[in-house]
């Protein structure tokens, strides 16, 4: 995340993280067929177990709506100080 568009070409990031998605979307979404295959890492690794996220997801954890078949859209507020 950069603060401007000037500062972004210049590469003064000034947040990297990541996004964990709800199991239960993930789920729904492997669920299909053409994804089945990611079951099995899904099976294997929880947030509480994740090298990156085994110090909390709460605050990298959208809240998701929507469905497989219509899409879904996901929140999050992020806050950043100065």
């Amino acid at each position: 995340m950069y603060p401007n568009l000037a500062a972004a070409a210049q590469g003064n990031v000034r947040l990297v993280s990541q996004i964990a998605l709800p199991e239960a979307a993930c789920r729904a979404v492997y669920a299909d067929t053409r994804y089945s295959g990611s079951v099995r890492n899904l099976n294997s690794v929880t947030l509480a177990s994740d090298n990156v996220f085994s110090d909390g997801a709460a605050a990298q954890t959208p809240r998701m709506s929507g469905a497989v078949t219509a899409g879904y859209a996901a929140s999050l507020l992020i806050g950043l100080k100065n």
